[in-house]
């Protein structure tokens, strides 16, 4: 059984009687057997869907390992003094 995912701005909710529902990057279909899914992937616009590589908002979940590195911290600013006026208001 598969999956995919239809990119097509006008997708509906239902494509030559398959059951499509809401995804973040379109529309994705009920599991089907691999020779519909072969059929909708011939076409532009569609795509396999697989669950395991997505984590629901459309892009696929990478492990990312985590950095041992410590960040820095910014400097901090240092605040400038402004001179003071000199001398005397002359009327």
């Amino acid at each position: 059984m598969a999956r995919v995912l239809c990119t097509l701005h006008n997708a509906s909710n239902s494509i030559n009687g398959v059951a499509f529902e809401p995804h973040p990057k379109g529309v994705v279909s009920e599991e089907i057997d691999q020779d519909t899914a072969d059929h909708f992937l011939s076409i532009n616009g569609y795509e396999p869907h697989d669950e395991a590589e997505d984590d629901g908002s459309g892009q696929k979940s990478e492990q990312k390992p985590e950095s041992k590195e410590t960040p820095k911290a910014a400097p901090k600013a240092t605040p400038k003094a402004t001179p003071k006026a000199s001398g005397s208001k002359s009327a």
